[in-house]
């Protein structure tokens, strides 16, 4: 699973986000419930423009694990990215104070 999340990160730095999605869709029907899985697609669908679909990947991951810092923190800049900044930013900074030692936010 790590080997085909960091060939996904690989090929959407090289601009090759389908590539890096198909590549995800096979670490999903690896281990379906795992939230790096869930938070790579994010990343690559977010790389590509499809903010969207990259903030119902990070949803998924935070029905996997609603506790995890950095899905919490992701939807919140997705959020802000497709328009929902005033709400975005509350939240944002509410996760800042609760992560306060934290490097996350």
């Amino acid at each position: 699973l790590k080997a085909e999340l960091d060939l996904a990160r690989v090929l959407t730095r090289l601009g090759r986000i389908d590539q890096a999605e198909s590549v995800l869709e096979q670490a999903r029907l690896h281990d379906g419930n795992n939230v790096l899985v869930w938070l790579t697609f994010s990343h690559v669908q977010e790389a590509g423009g499809n903010l969207r679909s990259a903030q119902a990947s990070i949803e998924r991951a935070l029905e996997i694990d609603g506790q995890n810092k950095e899905a919490r923190v992701g939807l919140e800049v997705i959020r802000a990215k497709r328009g929902e900044l005033s709400d975005a930013i509350a939240k944002l900074e509410a996760l800042r104070q609760e992560f306060a030692d934290d490097a996350v936010v």
